[in-house]
């Protein structure tokens, strides 16, 4: 009698763990300061907030520039944002660069794109710095910020401010946490 009881309990015993309850381990909540994809890899400050993140594949990208993700932070009765946009587009980076002026001036009315001056991107990437204002009188407002292709996508990261808000200086030192590469290329 006792050697069939422990048969089944030993039974039991093995069968045990199949019918136990794993508690699964949650995935991390990604960083909301860091945006991350094949090609780039961006940090912004502390002090701004995600507003929206999105995940988009490179052939789903429009012809238009759309929001990646929107970042934020209070500035007396207005916002400083920093906007991470992209299109699909393989045109080399000066070709980019006329797209992208002729698609905000189609965008924003009374736009006046001040300069676009060519620099790198912290890792060397070859991006421009471009300052643009509009609006008039007590909404006029700036967006400087890098632009730059990385051979499948045109993206334009940038921050939008009061005139009064901050300087070229500190708009750069906003978006200097950024590295990019070109894009990796998968042929069909």
């Amino acid at each position: 009698m006792k050697k069939p009881f422990f048969v089944l309990f030993a039974l039991l015993l093995l069968a045990a763990p199949a019918y136990a309850q794993v508690t699964p381990t949650p995935a991390p909540t990604p960083d909301p300061h860091v945006y991350v994809d094949h090609a780039m890899y961006l940090v912004v400050p502390n002090d701004y907030s995600l507003l929206g993140r999105r995940t988009v594949q490179v052939a789903q990208l429009g012809g238009k520039l759309e929001p990646l993700a929107v970042w934020a932070k209070h500035y007396h009765r207005d916002s400083i944002s920093l906007t991470l946009m992209a299109e699909g587009d393989n045109e080399t980076l000066n070709a980019w660069l006329v797209t992208f002026k002729n698609e905000i001036r189609e965008k924003i009315g009374n736009v006046f794109i001040k300069k676009s001056t060519l620099g790198t991107l912290k890792n060397g990437m070859p991006a421009y710095w471009v300052t643009l204002s509009y609006g008039s009188g007590f909404t006029s407002r700036k967006r400087e910020g890098w632009v730059w292709s990385d051979g499948q996508r045109g993206i334009f990261l940038s921050v939008d401010f009061p005139i009064e808000a901050m300087s070229e200086k500190e708009a750069k030192a906003a978006l200097s946490n950024v590295r990019a590469t070109m894009y990796p290329r998968i042929d069909e």
